[in-house]
């Protein structure tokens, strides 16, 4: 299995350096970094210090956007980040989420977002890339990047465009047989389309992780979803059933509001308690993606997931699931070595 915690970096940077540690000293593949400016530090300034620090894990930007950095800067910037750290630099980019709505600009197209990201790996190689009716050459002092791009969302529309251009795919669809059938029919028909193999789309499933004496405990203080992937300009994208578009595109109106007791202490709390008052609780449980409950609990899931092949994940790690470093002990320290004995029991045959 291949792991990035994507720890929102809206803390002290002592407190993400000691998280970053305790990431690279377990071998945990990727830190993630997300590209929010209203919300949190530059990306690439931060991705830097990262990747500076680390000397086994790689970063991952999680997520920048194809709005707020021009393809060129992009290109730019992860060709410099892989000169700091070779062949441990990723880039998990979207059609834009909080880095546009905290600024008033709209998220791109997936059609857009194609475009870009088929330009970014041009580049990246130090090829020329057509994009928009602009041509841009690369003239650098680094070597061609080999930089994976993932490209992030939960539509039809938006998985189509990563299959057809991207390395992978970061998929917060969630696991119910709806979402699991969209992604694999998504990803066989696109990349037959261009004419790609679709073991070259690498699959990646974000989810959260929610700590708790119980699963009970954990899922009172998190909906284990980012519902704001649900909807894409204020509407309800195809896993939204009929007759909760409404309540679900109104969810995600009271959540996209910076200040309010929706970004507080308390906020995953808050949020349940409002999805179980506007009655879209049971169903959002029903297709979350989330992990909640004690770390053995957790291990037994993701051991359950990878044997359905499931085996590339990013948990996204912010107030929701408590304090940044108590959270990377706990995954590091008593999830993998978990998850190391359940693995190394099934190749044994040996029941401890």
């Amino acid at each position: 299995m291949k792991f990035s915690l994507n720890l929102l970096t809206d803390r002290p940077a002592p407190e993400l350096d000691r998280c970053w540690a305790l990431c690279d000293e377990a071998g945990i593949d990727y830190v993630g970094v997300a590209d929010s400016p209203m919300l949190v530090p530059e990306l690439i300034v931060t991705a830097t210090r990262a990747a500076a620090r680390l000397g086994r894990s790689g970063v991952m930007t999680s997520v920048t956007n194809s709005v707020t950095r021009d393809v060129s800067v992009m290109a730019s910037a992860l060709a410099s980040l892989d000169a700091v750290a070779p062949g441990r630099i990723a880039c998990a980019i979207g059609t834009g989420d909080s880095a546009l709505w905290t600024t008033g600009l709209r998220r791109a197209s997936p059609a857009a977002l194609e475009r870009y990201v088929v330009a970014l790996r041009t580049l990246l190689t130090g090829g020329t890339a057509e994009i928009d009716g602009r041509t841009i050459t690369p003239h650098w002092p680094m070597t061609p990047a080999r930089v994976p791009v993932l490209v992030t969302g939960t539509g039809p529309r938006a998985l189509a465009a990563g299959a057809r251009s991207a390395d992978g795919l970061l998929l917060g669809t969630g696991f119910s047989e709806a979402a699991l059938e969209m992604v694999a029919t998504t990803v066989a028909r696109e990349t037959a389309a261009v004419g790609r193999d679709p073991r070259e789309v690498e699959l990646w499933w974000q989810t959260t992780i929610t700590f708790g004496d119980t699963v009970e405990d954990a899922m009172a203080r998190s909906l284990g979803i980012n519902t704001s992937w649900l909807t894409a300009d204020g509407k309800a994208g195809p896993l939204v059933p009929e007759h909760l578009r409404e309540k679900v595109e109104r969810f995600n109106g009271d959540m996209e509001q910076v200040g309010t007791t929706y970004r507080g202490v308390d906020r995953g709390r808050a949020l349940v308690a409002r999805a179980d008052e506007m009655g879209l609780l049971d169903w959002l449980r029903s297709c979350a993606p989330g992990l909640w409950g004690p770390p053995e609990v957790i291990a037994a899931k993701l051991v359950e997931h990878a044997g359905r092949g499931r085996v590339n994940w990013q948990f996204y790690v912010a107030g929701d699931q408590g304090d940044r470093v108590a959270f990377t002990e706990r995954f590091t320290g008593e999830v993998m070595p978990a998850l190391a004995r359940s693995t190394a029991q099934r190749e044994t045959g040996v029941i401890s």
